[in-house]
């Protein structure tokens, strides 16, 4: 693709306000912010990404996804498309993915996709259209978009089997410093506090298995350890987690915040962020703890054990069940000055190899590499 200046435009759910949504948002800041680059972006339901980066200044269409029918949002997905003359559109998760691609194909944009994580929910015979949802995704990945973009080489691995060896490559995610460098500790040496503060954060979703932490944490209550909990964000399994601490009798100790706007300040107050997941892509809480300079213990999946360097960076956990966790925790406890050299350790490599600005340029060159810009429409060829 020519040096011209390019005209992206994401197409995203923005449902949530979650590790996805924050990278969406992350990148397309970034975009803006270029000179090359013209970013735009389609949400389908107003929310926090909508109104983040209506702020700074984004053109935003909103298309809500609950007053309109699938048929309806891909005509106004492409009516938009149309009309705004993207040489690249660029989606996120399934519905966008085929909605997207296919506007896209239909005024001769390229399109290129983000996958974020593996699917999250199994097939279930009682909902075949899960299955056919699956299937035109996946084929929309091969067939249609010009690239699948993975956030870690586990799921690049995962996304060659449907979308090809050609069609994948992998950009790790990164995070906009400049929202978090007002909470970095000036000295970075804070200790253990009393009582420990440790904290979760993320969508109350199985997969994260929230689960297994309170319990994990019920066992070192009965160690004898002060522990609190808070556990930040919301989700469907809300009612459930909670009625699991009461009965533990953990009430006083691990408290549920919801969805929070100041999420990095508390995040900063943290002597530790636990991430305790079957599964994930490249947890944008985790980047952002390591800049914090917070110490993580996490599951030793997707781009984590990458991103802490192996356990250089943090405490990785690889037996993932309450014991396996339940010992990771205590060494984070008991040895509080090897933690805090860690988490040091970890936020010289966000730093370093993380930026907003370094993920943007990749992107852009991305994007560049696909081929040809859109073609043009008949009246512009006419005029010429």
């Amino acid at each position: 693709m020519s040096s011209k200046k390019l005209t992206v435009v994401h197409v995203v759910s923005g449902d949530l306000w979650a590790g996805a949504e924050v990278q969406v948002y992350t990148l397309l800041t970034a975009l803006h912010s270029l000179q090359s680059i013209t970013a735009k972006a389609i949400v389908l339901n107003q929310g926090t990404l909508a109104n983040r980066l209506k702020k700074a200044g984004i053109e935003v269409e909103v298309i809500e996804e609950s007053k309109n029918s699938t048929l309806e949002i891909y005509k106004k997905v492409k009516n938009t498309l149309t009309h705004w003359k993207p040489d690249v559109v660029h989606t996120h998760r399934e519905k966008e993915n085929i909605i997207g691609s296919f506007a896209a194909k239909a005024i001769n944009a390229l399109s290129v996709r983000t996958m974020h994580g593996a699917p999250e929910h199994k097939f279930n015979w009682k909902k075949p259209h899960k299955l056919i949802i699956r299937a035109l995704d996946r084929f929309c990945a091969k067939q249609i978009q010009q690239k699948c973009i993975s956030v870690s080489t586990e799921l690049a691995t995962y996304a060659k089997k449907f979308a090809g060896e050609k069609h994948v490559v992998t950009i790790e995610n990164a995070i906009d410093a400049t929202e978090l460098k007002k909470y970095v500790s000036e000295t970075n040496d804070k200790l253990i506090s009393q009582p420990i503060k440790l904290g979760i954060v993320g969508r109350l979703v199985p997969i994260k298995r929230i689960d297994r932490c309170i319990n994990a944490i019920k066992s070192l209550i009965d160690k004898g350890y002060p522990v609190q909990c808070e556990i930040i964000g919301d989700g469907p399994l809300r009612s459930t987690l909670e009625l699991l601490v009461k009965e533990k009798k953990m009430s006083h100790n691990i408290f549920f915040r919801g969805h929070c706007e100041n999420v990095h300040r508390l995040i900063a107050n943290l002597d530790a962020l636990i991430i305790c997941s079957d599964h994930e892509g490249l947890p944008m809480v985790l980047l952002e703890a390591m800049y914090l300079g917070v110490p993580v213990i996490a599951s030793a999946v997707g781009a984590i054990p990458s991103v802490l360097s192996d356990g250089a960076c943090g405490e990785l956990v690889e037996d993932l069940t309450e014991t396996g966790f339940s010992i990771a925790l205590g060494k984070v406890i008991e040895s509080p000055e090897k933690s805090r050299h860690k988490a040091q350790l970890a936020h010289a490599r966000i730093v370093k190899h993380y930026s907003a600005e370094d993920n943007a340029r990749k992107y852009v060159s991305l994007y560049r590499s696909l081929g040809q810009p859109r073609v043009q429409d008949n009246c512009e060829l006419n005029r010429q």
